[in-house]
């Protein structure tokens, strides 16, 4: 009896320093982090811009709380209305406890999970350029329950939509730039070639550095040079290359009794020269003449 007496002692012993422990050490909650892992691109396949510990040069995002039944309002409702029904929990932006430079993705820890209660659907909120200029996109997650044990939740972002309107946005001219953003951009949206020089907006969007939507650049022009009596030189096919460094030429040929579409690739280079050969005897036999056609396309 002894024994179990002492047994007693030692375990209210315990529970009693226990009690007298600080909360913290008592027990460690878990943070929370909620972020995407599916990085928010524009147009041209390049990550929205957002730096961990720079957000004055990142896209915002908010976490939000849904209305009743998980109702997500855009953001050109009424300020006042959009506050009332989906109340704002806290302001990150992208880029927030990420490593690298404009990764797409954030992470947002919440030390304290209870800010998020369970029982509550919440959404994730990314505008497409830093605070200052007006965005011109948005896109939101689906609702999310915060999970009640796990350390992470990863909501992704959804459709990009028009701020202005909450609405998706449309590409007119179908040169993979939605209206949006060419105006936003200054160029044309009912034009897929604005400055008629060959090239289509988006290529020249792209690689704005070397050339320009707005204003015509030296066309991509193929040359083929034939001896003037068979079998005395060799046949070649040249192209002048446009301003973009390094880039990648397909030449292809098509038989003249096959459909336009039956191209095929007979040699591909990347250029560094502003000049490209090559010599396409092995394509045009002496011995079985054939007519037909090449072009050159950039991939």
């Amino acid at each position: 009896m002894k024994r179990v007496r002492r047994a007693n002692a030692t375990v209210w012993t315990a529970i009693l320093a226990l009690a007298l422990l600080p909360a913290a050490v008592r027990a460690q909650e878990v943070a929370l982090a909620v972020g995407n892992t599916v990085p928010v691109v524009d147009v041209f396949g390049r990550n929205w811009p957002g730096t961990n510990n720079d957000p004055g040069n990142s896209c915002p995002v908010e976490i939000r709380r849904t209305w009743t039944d998980g109702v997500i309002l855009a953001p050109s409702n009424d300020p006042a209305q959009l506050e009332a029904l989906n109340p704002l929990v806290t302001n990150t932006y992208l880029g927030r406890g990420v490593v690298g430079a404009n990764p797409g993705i954030y992470a947002e820890t919440f030390t304290n999970r209870s800010v998020l209660a369970t029982n509550q659907q919440y959404y994730a909120r990314v505008f497409d350029r830093p605070p200052g200029p007006a965005p011109v996109y948005y896109a939101d997650t689906l609702p999310f329950f915060p999970p009640a044990t796990d350390p992470s939740v990863n909501p992704e972002f959804g459709p990009q939509k028009l701020v202005a309107t909450g609405e998706p946005d449309v590409d007119t001219d179908g040169d993979g730039i939605p209206d949006g953003a060419e105006g936003d951009l200054g160029l044309d949206p009912y034009s897929p070639d604005m400055d008629g020089d060959g090239f289509n907006d988006w290529f020249e969007a792209f690689w704005w550095d070397y050339v320009n939507p707005k204003e015509g650049d030296v066309p991509l022009e193929i040359q083929i040079h034939s001896p003037e009596e068979p079998g005395s030189g060799p046949r070649m096919v040249s192209w002048e290359t446009i301003a973009v460094p390094n880039m990648t030429y397909q030449l292809q040929f098509r038989p003249w009794l096959q459909d336009e579409t039956a191209y095929s690739n007979v040699w591909s280079t990347v250029a560094t020269d502003t000049n490209v050969e090559y010599d396409v005897e092995s394509i045009l036999q002496e011995d079985s003449p054939v007519k037909g056609f090449f072009r050159v396309i950039i991939p």
